[in-house]
This record gives structure tokens, C-alpha cells and sequence, in this order.
């Protein structure tokens, strides 16, 4: 951000901070979809969009309709340890004791580009996020959720929207470099469906509609990672 746009830009984000509805997490933070044994575990750690700010139940977030299309003939369960406000450094803390899950959902960066995050600190947590999941989970697909456009957030001002929204591209830039660089992560680029409806009564928060565009997205990635997979043990 420009020096000479600095004190603008900061009287922009106090106004919204001062005026943006406070929504709570969705309820539901464990769950089950299908109706036969449980064959998949999902858990997802992160920011506010896993923790599913705006939507009523967590089987409308983008972890529900995930384990939903996972669930296939038998059963998926869910477990959200994401929580509002938390940025790459809070994931570590979050990831202790995962047990064994078959996938692992991220949602981060929105609040480490908001808190003015240096670039070097953002790629340094979340490098140590991503290798302490992937010690935690020693088998699982780890999901990465790329960082959305902050210029189409209804809450932001043009202005402040496109200056965050440059600290964004890069930030997301280098989480898919650091996903790319590691066995079973997959960097999932997230974008709101060009239609009405896609954001939460605050406008900052993604709708049960845009979740449910999210989750289609992550489990083509868990598909495309399965077949990799299959392919390379022919190989």
C-alpha cells in the first residue's frame, strides 16, 4: 500500500470494522452425512470461512457438503476445529492430536492480509502449518483454500478492497508454491460463482451457496489427488 493512501485505506477499514455485523460460527462443529458406516474423516482447521461464520449448521458449510459428497455409499464424518480470527499461526495449535483423518480442510490468509501481515512472516507460518498437519496426518489429503477476491466483498470499499486484494494475489501466489512443494497438499483456488447470493448477511462471509460452490471444488481436488494416486501406483 502506498504511505500517501495509508491513512485513507485505515479510515476505510476502522468504518468497517465499526459496521459490519458480527455473525456467529455455524453450529454442528462434529457431524456425520450418509447413512452407512463411517468410511471417511474430515477435519478442517483455519479462519473464520471453516468455522463457517455466517451459515446456521455446518452441514451447510463447505466441511458438511464436503463430507456429503465424500459420504458415497457409506458415511463421511466432519470435525471443525477452525475458529474466527485465526490466522496461519494459529494452525499448529489446532492441528495437535489429529488422530488419523482420510482429509484435512484449510481455509487461512484473509486475516493475515487484514492484520497487515509481512509476506515473509505469512510464508513462514504457513509453511510450519502445513508440515505440522502433515505430521499430524501422516496419510491424509490436505486441502489448501486458495485466497478468495477481496475486491468482490460487499463490505469493503472499492478502494480498500483492491489494496487488500493486491496483498492477497501475492499471499496466495506463495501458498501455492509452498502446497506445490509438499507430498499431499493440493492448493485449491477459490473464487465467488459470478451470481447473487454468494455472500453472508455481513458481506465479508461466504453464504451456504458459495460453501456449497467451495466444497464442489474441494472434492474434485480429492478426486484428482485419488486418481494421481492410482496412477502413480501403476506406474
Amino acid at each position: 500500500m502506498r504511505a500517501a493512501r495509508l491513512p485513507r485505506l485505515l479510515a476505510q477499514a476502522a468504518h468497517v470494522a465499526r459496521h459490519t455485523p458480527r455473525l456467529p460460527e455455524a453450529g454442528g462443529c462434529s457431524g456425520t452425512a450418509g447413512d452407512g458406516a463411517p468410511t471417511t474423516r474430515i477435519v478442517a482447521l483455519g479462519d473464520s470461512v471453516a468455522a463457517g461464520v455466517g451459515v446456521e449448521h455446518h452441514r451447510d458449510t463447505i466441511t458438511g457438503r464436503l463430507a456429503a459428497a465424500l459420504a458415497g455409499d457409506g458415511a463421511a464424518t466432519w470435525e471443525v476445529r477452525a475458529r474466527s480470527g485465526a490466522t496461519a499461526g494459529h494452525v499448529p495449535a489446532q492441528a495437535a492430536g489429529l488422530g488419523d483423518p482420510d482429509v484435512v480442510l484449510i481455509s487461512l490468509g484473509v486475516n493475515d492480509v487484514k492484520n497487515l501481515h509481512r509476506a515473509a512472516r505469512w510464508e513462514r507460518e504457513l509453511a510450519a502449518a502445513l508440515d505440522g498437519v502433515l505430521a499430524a496426518a501422516p496419510r491424509a489429503r490436505v486441502l489448501l483454500l486458495g485466497l478468495p477476491p477481496l475486491t468482490t466483498f460487499p463490505a469493503l470499499p472499492p478502494e480498500l478492497g483492491a489494496a487488500l486484494d493486491a496483498r492477497a494475489r501475492g499471499f496466495d501466489d506463495a501458498a501455492r508454491q509452498l502446497a506445490g512443494d509438499r507430498p499431499r497438499v493440493t492448493h485449491v483456488p477459490c473464487a465467488f460463482p459470478d451470481e447473487a447470493g454468494m455472500f453472508a448477511a455481513d458481506g465479508f462471509h461466504p453464504s451456504a451457496a458459495a460453501h456449497a460452490a467451495f466444497a464442489d471444488l474441494c472434492a474434485a481436488a480429492v478426486q484428482d489427488g485419488a486418481d494421481s494416486t492410482r496412477r502413480g501406483h501403476r506406474s
